[in-house]
């Protein structure tokens, strides 16, 4: 196991591409949590189908074009199932997750989001270091460059992203929007997948500092620094959603339902090193492995069952 500071930083590239266009396209967050509660909880409407379906599409496609970029999916356990649990919970009570809240939120300035990410950050952090630690503390993996041929696939899909997003700025109504979020969710898929956030370890390795595995930290720098910038491009062509500050903008209440969720997130990332993104890309990279699927299913029963308490209160 090594690092790779660079495939990080494309990764990063990539996913803060899909969330800067996702907003001046259509004005629209790229928030993968908000995607999986609409299609369960409803209402669904074929611009959230079309970034599941892209998400997915995406996954399959980079199992076969960058096999290496997954890990052998992880056996069912009680573990994996809480995990999933507690990230359904989670991002249902606090609306968001590393996407919505953490490249998207951050951009437009919301204060809810600047309360939730350190949140759910601190807690991942304090799961995932109990989860792994065992009385020693081992020295950072090493950084190794990235495969040429790596850099050049990245290359190749770039440029085929870049000519298949035309059509969403001709597009009218509907199926601008559809067609969009189809685009969006590819193009997110390709990142988390060259970015390395669609094997667990690097994640928890991220958070615990037992092998201290610095590739979800650059990752998500160069893809905030990504997302805020073509979020001020957003507010400059008169896209109102790209900026809480904007005249007629607005900031939600930083409430204990909104902290709640965000640490209940937090305790599911760290623990299993998987937020709604990576899992879905993952799923399609592998469709029948029983962890995920087990993983899948238990984040599902948690954004219903918090979505039933809400709306009985």
């Amino acid at each position: 196991m090594s690092m790779m500071p660079l495939q990080a930083c494309v990764g990063g590239l990539f996913i803060g591409a899909a969330c800067g266009a996702y907003m001046i396209l259509v004005g629209r967050i790229a928030g993968n949590s908000g995607v999986m509660k609409a299609l369960v909880n409803g209402p669904r409407e074929p611009a959230k189908i079309a970034f599941m379906a892209g998400l997915m599409a995406g996954g399959a496609l980079m199992m076969r074009l960058l096999p290496g970029a997954f890990e052998v999916a992880r056996a069912p356990s009680l573990a994996i199932a809480l995990s999933g649990l507690a990230v359904g919970l989670g991002v249902s009570l606090g609306n968001g997750c590393t996407s919505g809240h953490g490249l998207c939120g951050l951009s437009r300035f919301s204060l809810r989001s600047l309360a939730a990410v350190p949140t759910f950050m601190g807690v991942a952090i304090v799961a995932a270091t109990l989860t792994t630690y065992s009385g020693t503390i081992g020295s950072p993996l090493a950084i190794t460059p990235t495969p040429q041929p790596t850099i050049d696939l990245a290359a190749k899909l770039a440029a085929t992203l870049a000519v298949a997003v035309v059509p969403a700025f001709v597009l009218k109504g509907t199926l601008k929007e559809t067609y969009a979020s189809l685009w969006v969710g590819a193009c997110f898929a390709v990142g988390l997948s060259v970015g390395g956030m669609v094997r667990p370890s690097v994640v928890i390795n991220a958070l615990s500092p037992v092998r201290f595995d610095a590739t979800l930290w650059i990752l998500f720098v160069t893809a905030l620094a990504t997302t805020f910038a073509l979020y001020r491009v957003a507010t400059a062509v008169g896209v109102k959603g790209a900026s809480c500050l904007a005249p007629g903008g607005s900031q939600g209440a930083i409430d204990a339902k909104l902290l709640t969720g965000a640490a209940l997130f937090g305790l599911g990332w760290g623990s299993g090193g998987v937020c709604p993104g990576p899992q879905l890309v993952s799923l399609a990279a592998d469709p029948t492995a029983p962890g995920p699927l087990l993983m899948l299913a238990a984040v599902v029963v948690g954004d219903r069952k918090s979505t039933r308490l809400n709306s009985s209160h």
